[in-house]
């Protein structure tokens, strides 16, 4: 006998909720610390920082630094830029 779409599958519903159990099990480290268990997050903030004002020369990160557009090594730090709601070709 087949289920139909208003039967439910109770090994389904079971799944579901220990996947949702799961993934809020593993995210509670990170809502739980007084500070977030990511010991490189300030260098990454600082690197994404670099990236957008590279060409301030206010800051002068380009007296110190060397920034490549692409590469495979920059993927982390273009995820990171990105999130931080900054476009990485817009200067040149």
């Amino acid at each position: 006998m087949e289920a139909s779409a208003s039967t439910p599958v109770p090994g389904k519903a079971l799944a579901m909720v220990c996947g949702i159990a799961g993934v809020a099990l593993a995210c509670l480290p990170y809502y739980a610390a007084a500070v977030p268990p990511m010991a490189d997050l300030p260098a990454h903030v600082l690197v994404a920082r670099i990236v957008a004002d590279y060409s301030d020369a206010a800051l002068r990160f380009s007296d110190y630094f060397t920034v490549e557009k692409f590469s495979f090594d920059s993927v982390p730090t273009l995820v990171v830029h990105s999130l931080a709601g900054k476009d990485l070709h817009s200067s040149s």
